[in-house]
């Protein structure tokens, strides 16, 4: 019944720091990924790649977000 949104609400509280603020803002992000997703399927664009398009963004904000503090650690 959630289509996978447990994985995107995990995310968000990773990516939100537990913060209300950050929470908001990650939960902001990926509710317009999901609107847009949405939107989109009105253009001819493959329609497995529109409704993946919330799940890619999720795994590249955990990819930079990984990168950001494995070199952030790395530096000092």
């Amino acid at each position: 019944m959630t289509a996978g949104r447990g994985w995107i609400a995990l995310v968000v509280i990773f990516l939100g720091l537990r913060k209300p603020a950050g929470l908001f803002a990650a939960a902001f992000v990926f509710g317009l990924a999901e609107a847009l997703s949405n939107y989109v399927q009105g253009f001819d664009l493959p329609a497995d790649l529109v409704l993946a398009m919330p799940y890619l963004l999720t795994l590249f904000a955990m990819i930079f977000v990984s990168v950001l503090a494995k070199r952030k650690s790395s530096v000092m």
